[in-house]
């Protein structure tokens, strides 16, 4: 995996509904040059205004609950649900 500043609140959403969306949120998928832009849990929750499934207002509140493990058990759990769902749809 190659480190990298995250793009999670720029990506272009192109998969037309936010399930597809989300499991786009890596890129180079198996290479090695796979980017990985869900790195810290703020990132999820970028993503997530960005690609308009939680309102900016929303999201602050979680920001401030997740520092520490409780943030990075959510970021953790959130990419198995995308790697799930990704091979499901592979």
């Amino acid at each position: 995996m190659v480190d990298h500043p995250s793009r999670a609140g720029s990506l272009t959403l192109v998969g037309g509904l936010a399930a597809l969306d989300f499991v786009n949120t890596t890129s180079g998928r198996g290479s090695a040059v796979m980017l990985e832009h869900f790195q810290t849990p703020e990132d999820v929750l970028t993503w997530a205004e960005h690609a308009g499934v939680m309102p900016p207002e929303g999201a602050q509140p979680l920001k401030d609950r997740l520092p520490g493990e409780a943030g990075r058990a959510f970021l953790r759990r959130v990419v198995e649900l995308r790697e799930a769902l990704h091979r499901a749809g592979a």
